[in-house]
């Protein structure tokens, strides 16, 4: 005889500890895409991130602001560089008095390269520190009296 599979809460648990790469972006999107089919109504994160590719980042803050399933997301520690970005794009977002955001402008490896692509990397520098702070204002208390 076979036993029928305990069914699927439909309010869960999950931690994210790690940087904002592809790789880990991935993985956020394919276990929320299990969990809303499977019938996961919500999902609670527990959310620590020193940061990573500016890209990634905001492909996080894109999929979480547009997730089907309820999310909340929980600083439970530092959340750090692109990853302030991805915690905003959550529908519900936690921080206790204990955790920090850590905010810097776009930055990249010293490279030794010419003059055009200098140039070229310079512009696509100045492109993310838009798009980042374009988010940031939306999405964030901060007074405008605050962006200096």
């Amino acid at each position: 005889m076979s036993e029928t599979p305990p069914a699927i809460p439909t309010e869960i648990y999950t931690t994210f500890c790690s940087g904002i790469d592809q790789a880990a972006v991935q993985k956020i999107m394919n276990a929320l895409a299990v969990a809303s089919q499977k019938g996961v109504k919500h999902l609670h994160m527990l959310f620590q991130s020193l940061g990573g590719g500016v890209g990634d980042g905001i492909c996080l803050y894109n999929f979480f602001k547009t997730c089907t399933v309820e999310l909340t997301v929980y600083n439970v520690g530092s959340i750090h560089s692109i990853a302030v970005i991805a915690f905003l794009g959550a529908k519900n977002r936690v921080a206790n008095k204990h955790s920090t955001f850590m905010l810097h402008r776009t930055t990249g490896p010293a490279l030794a390269v010419g003059v055009e692509r200098l140039k070229s990397f310079a512009e696509s520098v100045g492109m993310d520190d838009i798009r980042t702070e374009a988010i940031l204002k939306e999405r964030s208390p901060i007074a405008a009296t605050q962006w200096g």
